[in-house]
């Protein structure tokens, strides 16, 4: 069966009274990792699997994990006012905490200098720091200022909390990891209340008491993992979290319900499959900073490295006012791959490449994966303020908020959803070469490089190694192209996953194979995503810079650069091997 004939058949067999009664299921739980209603969850999943016939496993593991409980902020004085707070994920507990209030209007601005900077964090010391920044790496600037505690401003003005994160690493921690945990208090603020205190803070000296309640700690938690064999051990992991924040319709409940219809429909049709497949259900995505995933890769890592060649992931589906899908990628399977999709399904074409996000729970870089894709489903131009103006994810503020409730379920986008990730994985499961583009690819790196170049001093921060580099290998890798498409499907996807998973790898992590770099803030913006490490001499001059820091800044960038020239090597070596080979 053709990828075209098997996407048909899958298309037509679709429930969506399946899908919404898992919707509803998940409706009634709260399914915070490993508590008894995320257990319900997984219950309810295996009953599903087991009632399709679907082969799985339910995987087991330890995870830390941290939830709110409760968070006030009182300001003192006369006429003082109690406002209500969200404790972040890894926050500090505190009960009473009473200090004056610093409000940091610098945190508005923009490339700012390291001297700046350093001017700026004086002011912390001793302070309840109230800022527009509040993410991991702020966190930690802001303990190691003397902070001691962080009000987070949300940047859109609603009346919802939205829960947020200040855990600084992916996944669970390695006893080297300890120190960067800051456990300082943070809370998210509604900006209408920060706006009342901002203006406080500018008439004089204003104090508060803080309370911040939080349940961190370990906990077990249970994955299941389906498994539906085909033709090769080759396989493509298709994978959502089903942990969430209150019943999480939206995120992630409809994805959830997705994928265990696509693990129904599929199933009928093993036979026909040229590939594997495997459908993962994560936990401890927001609760535990994709502590799931993370565990799944460090525990089957050899077998993911040697046989999963693709990885689906589902996160915000089946949201209303979301017309417009975009789809993140790692750009290697080439514009028309997804383009061609989504536009026969919405007769609008993509016109740019939007690089994969490093969240998400995309913690599989380090086997070689050369095909990530993700949907990004937004609203269509003219109804970005349809219920509001929000900057989150999908289709309205209520993202990460008591308000992801079932009234934000549109069931013609969870149809859209079945099908957009349907044709994808059908595309990849039967094709007779895995879709990939790496002559295309290679032209992609070479754009983000020089993004990163342009921002660079030349002299002190200098890519042109690695441009002629990409520069040779272009010729070489169109006869590569052209032969692997020759050549039995088994190997050319092993030989994909050495040549195009690597240089995948190369452009999204800038750590070893089995380590996860931070999860900080800089890796959730566009663009920054790749090549993370050579960013950091853009806008840095020895003006600007401490000596110390810059030359700092230059050690670690001449050592990712040369990372990035072995890899490249190391591709150029196996693609000459094969071609000289068959020659």
């Amino acid at each position: 069966m053709t990828s075209k004939e098997l996407e048909k058949v899958l298309l037509s067999e679709v429930s969506l009274n399946n899908i919404l009664e898992s919707v509803n299921v998940f409706s009634n739980l709260h399914r915070y990792s490993g508590t008894p209603q995320a257990e319900k969850a997984v219950d309810y999943l295996e009953s599903k699997l087991n009632e399709y016939g679907v082969n799985y496993e339910c995987c087991k593991y330890t995870g830390l994990f941290s939830i709110p409980i409760s968070s006030t902020l009182t300001v003192q004085g006369p006429g003082g006012k109690t406002y209500d707070a969200l404790g972040c994920v890894l926050s500090g507990e505190c009960e009473n905490l009473t200090a004056p209030i610093y409000y940091d209007a610098l945190s508005l601005e923009k490339n700012l200098t390291e001297v700046q900077q350093e001017e700026r964090y004086k002011a912390f010391k001793g302070k309840i720091v109230l800022s527009w920044e509040g993410r991991a790496s702020f966190a930690a600037v802001a303990k190691k200022a003397g902070a001691l505690a962080m009000i987070h401003i949300w940047k859109d003005d609603n009346n919802l909390l939205h829960h947020s994160n200040i855990g600084p690493v992916w996944g669970t921690p390695t006893p080297g990891d300890c120190d960067t945990l800051t456990y300082l208090p943070a809370v998210t603020f509604r900006q209408k209340d920060a706006k009342e205190i901002i203006s406080l803070c500018e008439k004089g000296e204003v104090s508060a008491t803080l309370s911040v309640k939080m349940d961190t700690g370990l906990r077990e938690s249970r994955m299941p993992i389906a498994s539906i064999p085909g033709k090769s051990e080759k396989f493509v992991l298709l994978a959502g979290h089903y942990d969430s924040w209150y019943e999480g319709i939206t995120d992630n409940a409809a994805a959830d319900a997705i994928m265990l219809e696509i693990a129904r429909v599929i199933h009928k049709y093993q036979e026909e499959l040229g590939r594997s497949i495997r459908i993962a259900w994560w936990s401890g995505h927001s609760d535990g900073r994709f502590a799931g995933s993370t565990w799944y890769c460090d525990q089957f890592y050899e077998n993911l490295k040697k046989h999963c060649v693709a990885y689906i992931n589902m996160d915000i589906c089946g949201c209303k006012n979301t017309g417009k899908i975009i789809a993140r990628t790692t750009l290697m399977e080439g514009m028309d791959f997804t383009a061609d999709i989504i536009e026969d399904m919405t007769g609008i074409r993509p016109n740019k490449y939007v690089t994969m996000v490093k969240g998400a729970d995309q913690s599989f870089w380090g086997i070689n994966v050369p095909i990530a894709i993700m949907a990004k489903n937004e609203p269509l131009p003219g109804n970005e303020t349809l219920y509001g103006k929000f900057t989150n994810p999908g289709g309205g503020p209520w993202w990460h908020s008591v308000e992801d409730t079932i009234d934000k379920l549109d069931t013609d986008a969870v149809l859209r959803d079945y099908t957009f990730n349907t044709r994808v994985i059908a595309s990849v499961l039967n094709a007779e070469t895995l879709p990939v583009d790496i002559p295309g690819f290679l032209d992609e790196m070479k754009k983000q490089l020089k993004e990163i170049s342009d921002s660079s001093d030349h002299n002190d921060f200098c890519l042109d190694p690695v441009f002629d580099k990409i520069t040779s290998l272009k010729p070489l890798a169109v006869k590569f192209g052209q032969k692997i498409r020759t050549m039995p499907k088994d190997l050319s996807d092993e030989l994909i996953k050495e040549t195009a998973g690597k240089l995948v790898r190369v452009t999204y992590s800038m750590v070893d194979e089995y380590h996860f770099e931070p999860a900080l803030s800089s890796a959730f913006a566009g663009s920054k995503s790749t090549f993370t490490g050579l960013r950091i001499g853009m806008n840095r001059n020895r003006e600007n810079t401490k000596p110390q820091s810059y030359l700092f800044a230059q050690t670690e960038f001449i050592r990712q650069r040369n990372r990035l020239k072995d890899v490249l090597s190391q591709v150029e070596y196996i693609m000459k091997k094969y071609i000289e080979e068959e020659s």
